[in-house]
């Protein structure tokens, strides 16, 4: 891409410009007939019946090759019939709405939006299109929302998404370390390579910490804690969610090999994956984990690379299927009382495991305190005391 060169008082003049224009957006609302084409000027009204001025330049800026406008869907199938690139623009579409993308990718830049409400956004290139980026700077707010994009979904800037449903039917779903995630609740993320109704074998990976995902699930081939190397960190805590992945959980690329990747799951969070790798996972309150190592290729163990599993609570558990022949006793802790299976087992139930058969390992309770003085001074029974 080539990269024009500015004075710095140009450059202080373009910027002038681009926040007046922002600052003095006005709203254009899309009053053509079902099925129109998104880049028909005589599509968009700054009335919502229609009644007012349509738009008097190309929706595709001449000078920036974006879409600068702000543009509003309220209920209309809309067809754009090739990529679209936001600037400074916005889109909002209303309940109802259906926006479809066809032949390359749609891009919301630094200073734009995408705000969806009660609507379906299907992004459909050819070959290695079909891509939705939300970059740095960006802002994307879903809600009752469908998204299907035929590539990759990325998240570079700020992020809330409720209720919604979003898939790649060709490619992963990236959340990257510039990403803001402000809230993700009650929605389904989908990775697949084999579209619609096929195996869900992409990634969907995190890069950038966060606290904010609550009672929402990821299904994929793999699942990603991702860091920038050594001396970063990616801390991510899931609330009452759902990750099943017929591949592991790790860190998806040798450069992510250092760093801290941590993975908490709170509330009643589920896990089902083959192998736990490098990743730390702490389960807290009702969790559970379920590793399956089945059998393949990939090393026979559940817990490969310095991964561990941490049990920070009595109700959480974590479920090792199939034999394996690595011990894994030293790589399960003990969070309350800051052990491992392998230096104090009757902190654990069962208390006898090897490391290597199938079992469901829990803490063990630690007595109350009633529990502790009856233990102490007997049994109060009919007024007697049975020592």
């Amino acid at each position: 891409m080539k990269k024009a060169v500015v004075t710095s008082g140009l450059m202080a003049v373009a910027l002038c410009a681009v926040g007046a224009s922002s600052a003095t957006a006005m709203d254009f609302f899309y009053v053509g007939p079902a099925g129109g084409s998104f880049f028909d000027t005589m599509n968009w009204n700054d009335a919502p019946d229609g009644s007012g001025s349509f738009l008097a330049t190309p929706v595709i800026d001449g000078g920036t090759n974006l879409v600068e406008h702000s543009l509003v869907i309220d209920g209309d199938s809309v067809l754009a019939g090739m990529g679209l690139s936001f600037g400074m623009g916005s889109l909002s579409l209303g309940t109802g709405s259906a926006l479809t993308v066809s032949g390359d990718d749609l891009v919301f830049g630094s200073g734009s939006s995408l705000t969806s409400s009660g609507a379906s956004l299907i992004v459909d290139g050819a070959g290695d299109a079909g891509q939705v980026q939300f970059n740095s700077g960006s802002t994307v707010s879903l809600t009752d929302t469908t998204l299907t994009a035929s590539d990759d979904i990325f998240f570079r800037g700020s992020i809330s998404i409720t209720d919604s449903m979003l898939e790649s039917l060709g490619d992963d779903i990236e959340f990257q370390s510039s990403a803001s995630i402000v809230s993700i609740s009650g929605s389904d993320f989908l990775a697949s390579g084999t579209g619609s109704g096929g195996g869900l074998n992409q990634v969907i990976y995190v890069r950038t910490s966060t606290d904010q995902i609550f009672d929402s699930s990821f299904r994929a081939g793999r699942f990603g804690v991702v860091t920038d190397g050594v001396g970063t960190t990616t801390d991510v805590k899931m609330t009452d969610s759902f990750i099943h992945v017929d591949g592991d959980i790790d860190n998806v690329f040798a450069s992510s090999n250092g760093g801290v990747h941590r993975l908490t799951l709170a509330g009643d969070t589920e896990v089902i994956a083959d192998q736990l790798q490098i990743v730390a996972m702490f389960l807290d309150d009702s969790s559970s984990a379920t590793f399956t190592d089945d059998a393949d290729d990939d090393g026979g163990t559940w817990l490969a690379d310095n991964a561990l599993v941490r049990l920070d609570s009595v109700d959480a558990s974590v479920t090792f299927e199939q034999s394996q022949p690595n011990d894994a006793r030293s790589r399960v802790f003990d969070g309350v009382n800051l052990t491992t299976y392998a230096l104090s087992p009757g902190n654990f139930s069962p208390s006898d495991w090897d490391g290597m058969s199938a079992a469901t390992i829990r803490l063990v309770p630690e007595p109350t305190t009633l529990a502790l003085v009856a233990l102490g001074c007997g049994l109060l029974v009919g007024g007697r005391r049975l020592a």
